[in-house]
């Protein structure tokens, strides 16, 4: 019974420290809400709008990967590495055009380092881990789990 327990525990502490990552999206994403209204309103309709929709798909991909099979998370994974990747590219951008100030750029590039490295953190410990189908004895030709030379 202990075991079963074990494995329990073992598959919430993945799940939580999945669901840790997307917390950390979220509070990224609360604080650039809070700042997307006080963009200049050209921008805020133009990149701001494309950075909100970033973030939102950040979220989705980190919510379903923490879901989904183990065997399609890295793929949903990559694609967060990829949003917040392009996150962090628009973020830079709207600095250096004048458009955010530094100590709101350094805030959220931070907290999207942060949210990449633990992304990238789990995508590689899930590839080292094999998926339960690969590590599962398959049957042998003849069916019976006898070699042909035992027939």
């Amino acid at each position: 019974m202990r075991q079963q327990n074990s494995n329990y525990d073992k598959i919430n502490v993945e799940r939580n420290a999945d669901l840790l990552i997307l917390q950390d999206a979220i509070a990224a994403y609360k604080l650039w809400h809070a700042w997307l209204n006080h963009l200049p309103k050209i921008s805020r309709f133009t990149i701001g709008k494309r950075i909100d929709d970033l973030f939102v798909t950040l979220m989705a991909w980190l919510h379903q990967a923490a879901y989904a099979p183990k065997a399609s998370k890295v793929e949903m994974i990559k694609r967060a590495i990829h949003d917040n990747d392009l996150l962090k590219f628009f973020l830079k951008l709207i600095w250096e055009m004048g458009i955010m100030d530094n100590n709101k750029f350094e805030i959220l590039a931070l907290k999207l380092e942060e949210i990449g490295r633990l992304s990238y953190r789990w995508m590689v410990n899930l590839e080292k881990t094999p998926p339960p189908e690969a590590t599962a004895q398959k049957p042998t030709a003849g069916g019976q789990g006898r070699s042909a030379n035992c027939r």
